[in-house]
């Protein structure tokens, strides 16, 4: 993580285990015994409430789970690992019972989209000069 995801990714996982994370909640993808990609995926069981599960309150009555960050090593990518691991996630998620999955914020619509995904919302970018 450190190496090819430094920052806010290595953080995160960083912090999910000393929050008490298992693992349930990180998919990976190994090649040739090396790690070369992750999925995070987050339900209403996770040690924590993630980004893309924030939406909860919006769906009241349902389960709502996460998919992502997703993250690939530059070359692992262009194979299918990121796609196999986002299907692995939903499929996942779904068996844990939950009803709508929210992938919080990408720019990568066409690539979800290939697994049924759509624009839910959309973020608007606001800068102020001080």
């Amino acid at each position: 993580m450190h190496q090819t995801f430094p920052g806010r990714w290595a953080y995160e996982a960083y912090h999910y285990f000393l929050k008490g994370g298992k693992g349930r909640e990180i998919l990976i993808v190994e090649k040739e015994g090396r790690i070369v990609g992750f999925c995070r995926l987050h339900d209403d069981q996770s040690p924590f409430i993630a980004q893309n599960v924030y939406w909860a309150p919006l769906f009241p009555n349902l389960r709502l789970g996460g998919v992502g960050p997703l993250g690939l090593e530059p070359n692992a990518r262009g194979a299918g690992y990121g796609l196999a691991m986002v299907r692995a996630a939903l499929e996942e998620l779904f068996l844990r019972g939950l009803e709508y999955v929210v992938i919080d914020w990408t720019e990568l619509l066409e690539f979800y989209g290939r697994l049924g995904c759509r624009t839910w919302k959309r973020y608007v970018y606001y800068e102020k000069i001080i």
